[in-house]
């Protein structure tokens, strides 16, 4: 087996089994959860990775997609997560719902390919493997995530060191 994806499955194994001992323990705190959910969500990116690696992207595209819309909600989650160890407890409002919403730009991406015609899914597909014709939609769904979990952790950052 080769050591990248041996390396591969033994981290989402990990975190597939950290996942329950933080999420569903006996009188267990929203951090603890949100610790939980700061876990698994590499998880997703990692198997995306791994497809890729393996060369099956090119028939599975979506989990591009999917990989990319769950691991984006990590950067409010950490934050959430940075807020509540603070002691400034998650209360959810409407306002907080605008978290979501690089989620769900992904998610109309994510439609617009699976609406669009099976040659424009062949060629989509095909360029997640050719480096020279790149399509829009796969550079947004790879950065974009990538840039707002930056952006998260540097407002968590700026919350717990203020003076920095």
């Amino acid at each position: 087996m080769d050591w990248i994806l041996f390396l591969h499955v033994f981290t989402v194994v990990n975190k597939v089994l950290l996942f329950p001992l933080y999420f569903f323990r006996k009188n267990n705190s929203r951090a603890n959860r949100m610790l939980a959910c700061l876990i698994i969500l590499p998880a997703f990116p990692i198997i995306s990775n791994y497809i890729f690696y393996t060369r099956l992207i090119a028939e599975f595209p979506n989990s591009l997609f999917a990989s990319q819309i769950l691991f984006s909600f990590f950067g409010p989650i950490y934050l959430f997560y940075c807020l509540e160890m603070l002691g400034k407890p998650f209360t959810f409002t409407f306002s907080k719902l605008g978290h979501a919403l690089p989620s769900l730009c992904l998610l109309i991406l994510w439609l617009v390919y699976i609406f669009s015609s099976p040659a424009s899914q062949v060629e989509f597909a095909q360029s997640l493997t050719k480096y020279d014709d790149v399509t829009w939609q796969m550079v947004l769904s790879c950065w974009m995530p990538i840039i707002l979990v930056l952006i998260y952790i540097s407002i968590a950052s700026c919350n717990c060191f203020p003076t920095f």
